[in-house]
């Protein structure tokens, strides 16, 4: 099982709606249940809700729907 996304960890990012180039970015913000692009602020959520309706914010000043990113593998280590 996953551990679920908190904020601080790192994740892949692909930018372009999930079609760019894949890159690491911090978790600074996490939303879930969301309709359009807001949602309910949480500190951590699991990755099948973050997939479903989930909206991150980026460390780099990008924001990402949940499609948009994946853990690195180190992550599920901790």
């Amino acid at each position: 099982m996953k551990r679920p996304l908190k904020k601080g960890d790192t994740v892949r990012w692909r930018g372009l709606w999930g079609e760019a180039q894949e890159k690491p970015a911090v978790v600074t913000g996490i939303e879930i249940c969301c309709v359009g692009k807001y949602g309910i602020k949480v500190a951590e959520a699991s990755w099948e809700e973050v997939k479903k309706h989930g909206v991150i914010s980026l460390g780099n000043g990008h924001w990402a729907y949940g499609y948009q990113v994946d853990p690195i593998d180190n992550e599920l280590r901790r």
